[in-house]
């Protein structure tokens, strides 16, 4: 992969054939990246704590729940339920600096990499090198004419060449917001020798019935129609008056202020050929591919959204991941970072220390 171009914030390359942005909160891992180029990844990266190991504890906020049953975490801030496989804490650990993972960030609907806010992309980024992608059309990405790149599937193989690109060895961790989680999901299941782990944040599984396909496709048909005849001020105006974010009217001034920017600089065009190409109505249903992954997944979900709680509930008692509920609405990483960074760090740094890495999926 030639092409490197680095820049601030971050650096363009060419991924799945369309120029795309990547922003890292650290300029050395740019140009680290910048400097290997292509050629089957990374091995694994320091991090910015050099001369410390990243301890994990067995209790306290972030623990993980054993094998059944639930756990609370943090005096009843968050609960934790469910167990998958080597995510599962059974006492400390510590992950030794050099070792950790690269962890890969893919945002949501009418978002950007700008979207999941300097607080958090600079927590993460103390443990391990971290990379948020700008899908094709979004933020500091090139916007292609027509439908195809903004099909799920040409998304995914956007991150796959991302993932080979500043990956340990062709893997990273995988964490995805919203549709950014659909996308996440999608690769896993496509590639799960690249995915350490999935964090996926408020992410649906895709519809499981074929009404609930025809409910969502006019649904998903409608907005495009708005997207075709309205402003973009319109449509955002009537985006944030959804029940899904009204618990976005809580966040502070600075965070409203910064997701109302990155949605008002979308393109309404690219916004419609999103929608058709990778919203919910165009999703496989994972359900039960999900169940057949080996890679560690934290799905976290604001109690206040009652339907992803039921998402999170369902992957706990299947025994597909762990769970974290907290109390806020659908996008964490802006109502809660610190919690969520809470638990995102650990699990991280859990999966690193005991090896944890896809070996594909589950006959």
């Amino acid at each position: 992969m030639d092409g490197i171009e680095l820049t601030d914030g971050g650096f363009f390359c060419e991924l799945n054939g369309v120029r795309h942005f990547v922003r890292t909160p650290r300029l050395d891992d740019a140009r680290r990246i910048a400097s290997d180029g292509a050629g089957g990844g990374q091995g694994a990266a320091a991090c910015a704590c050099d001369e410390q190991d990243v301890a994990i504890a067995g209790d306290g906020d972030a623990v993980i729940a054993g094998d059944g049953g639930a756990a609370v975490a943090g005096e009843g801030s968050a609960a934790e339920i469910g167990v998958r496989g080597a995510a599962v804490a059974d006492g400390p650990c510590a992950v030794r600096a050099g070792t950790a993972t690269p962890l890969v960030l893919l945002h949501g609907f009418m978002q950007d990499s700008r979207a999941w806010g300097a607080r958090l992309l600079e927590e993460l980024s103390q443990d391990r090198p971290v990379y948020t992608l700008d899908f094709a059309g979004f933020g500091r990405s090139d916007a292609p004419a027509g439908a195809l790149a903004y099909r799920a599937e040409e998304t995914v193989a956007a991150v796959r060449d991302l993932v080979e690109l500043v990956g340990a060895d062709g893997r990273a961790h995988l964490m995805g917001y919203s549709m950014g989680g659909r996308v996440a999901l999608m690769f896993a299941t496509a590639h799960p020798d690249r995915a350490s782990s999935l964090v996926l944040e408020s992410a649906g599984l895709g519809p499981e019935t074929p009404e609930a396909r025809a409910a969502l496709n006019a649904r998903d048909a409608a907005w495009v129609e708005r997207l075709r005849t309205g402003s973009i001020e319109a449509f955002v105006d009537y985006w944030e008056g959804l029940p899904l974010f009204a618990s976005q009217q809580g966040m502070d001034d600075e965070a409203r202020a910064l997701l109302r920017q990155v949605r008002l600089s979308c393109d309404p065009a690219v916004l419609a050929r999103c929608i058709q190409g990778s919203g919910q109505h165009a999703m496989p249903s994972l359900t039960d591919a999900v169940r057949r992954l080996r890679m560690p997944i934290l799905y976290a979900a604001g109690m206040a959204d009652e339907k992803y709680t039921k998402v999170a509930v369902k992957l706990a008692a299947r025994g597909c991941a762990v769970c974290t509920l907290m109390p806020c609405g659908h996008n964490v990483h802006l109502e809660r970072p610190a919690m969520l960074c809470g638990h995102v760090r650990p699990f991280l740094a859990l999966c690193d220390a005991r090896g944890c890495s896809a070996a594909g999926a589950r006959e």
